[in-house]
Order: structure tokens, then sequence, then C-alpha cells
């Protein structure tokens, strides 16, 4: 099962939690942040990979949504969730991950 397929079920259920943990160094669960993974790929129109000739939606029509994304993220799990989640995003969808960095700019101490 490649990506594409993992993130298409993953859509298709919209799960609310348990997917996508936060771990601490000793690798103890502290967040779950799937809510907010699958909030981002909404925003993002599903699964809709950025590329050379189409970007992701974080600089557009899904900007203010992945800014609350952020903003809750900042609040629940500061820099470094939003550093974890930024890079599933990235995983999920290459190279939308440095819109998703742009879009968060200023957001704690998120920095573009």
């Amino acid at each position: 099962m490649d990506q594409r397929d993992i993130v298409e079920g993953l859509m298709a259920r919209q799960p609310k939690d348990g997917v996508f943990l936060l771990a601490d160094d000793d690798g103890k669960p502290i967040g779950d942040v799937t809510g907010f993974v699958m909030r981002l790929l909404a925003a993002n129109g599903g699964w809709l990979e950025a590329n050379a000739a189409r970007s992701s939606r974080f600089l557009t029509a899904g900007k203010l949504a992945a800014r609350d994304v952020g903003t809750e993220l900042d609040k629940l799990y500061g820099l470094e969730g939003m550093a974890a989640v930024c890079e599933i995003i990235d995983e999920l969808l290459p190279d939308a991950g440095y819109e998703l960095e742009a879009a968060w700019a200023g957001i704690g101490d998120w920095k573009a």
C-alpha cells in the first residue's frame, strides 16, 4: 500500500484520533495530532500533491484554515508540535511543507 492509498483511506474515514501521535524523547505518547493532520489535508483539498505545476492550497484558499490549525497546535504543543505536524504533511504531500511553513509564519515562535 502506498502513501496515496493510506491518505485516501484516512480521508474516507475522517479519523479523529489515534493515527498520528506525538511522542517524547522516550517514545511515550504525549499527544494525538490526527485531527490537525486531517484538517490540513482538507484545507489542501484532500490528496492534491504540490509540485512544480501546482502548489498546495496552504497559501491560497486553504491559508486561513492552515493558520487556524497552526494556532491551535501552538497552544497545545508549541513549536515542537507544529514542526512534527509540518513534517507529517510534507511526507504525505511532498513539497507542500514549504508552503505550510510560510502559511504559519508569525504563529508563536514559528519562523518561515
